[in-house]
C-alpha cells in the first residue's frame, strides 16, 4: 500500500511538471525514431501508448519508474544515425532496449 501510495505521489508530480513518465518516455522514442530515420534500415522503432502506460504505472515499481526513465534519458543520448554505420547506432540502441528488459512482468505488460 505504502509503494502505491507513493507512485501515486510520483504521479503527481509528474503531472504537476506536464509531463507523466510514459510521456517522457513516449517523446524519447519519438526523438530516437526521427534520429534513425537517416538509415534504411535495420533499426528497431518501438512506440509506447501513453495513455495504456500511465493507467498501467501504478503497477511499477519505484525502481520500474526510475528505469523508464533510465530508458528515456539513454534513448535521447544516442546520438544521430550515420548511414555510413547504422551498426553503431543500432548498437546504442539495443544497449537502451536491454535497459528496458529488466522491467518486473506486471509492469512491462502495460507498457
Amino acid at each position: 500500500m505504502k509503494t502505491l501510495s507513493l507512485l501515486a505521489a510520483a504521479a503527481l508530480v509528474f503531472a504537476a511538471c506536464g509531463a507523466t513518465p510514459c510521456q517522457k518516455a513516449s517523446d524519447s522514442l519519438k526523438r530516437f525514431a526521427t534520429k534513425a530515420s537517416k538509415c534504411a534500415s535495420g533499426v528497431t522503432l518501438r512506440t509506447l501508448d501513453v495513455t495504456s502506460c500511465d493507467r498501467q504505472i501504478g503497477t511499477c515499481s519505484t525502481a520500474d519508474v526510475a528505469k523508464l526513465d533510465t530508458y528515456a534519458k539513454c534513448l535521447d543520448a544516442v546520438a544521430e544515425c550515420d548511414p555510413a554505420a547504422p551498426m553503431g547506432f543500432k548498437s546504442a540502441g539495443d544497449a537502451c532496449d536491454a535497459t528496458a528488459e529488466s522491467f518486473k512482468i506486471s509492469c512491462a505488460a502495460g507498457l
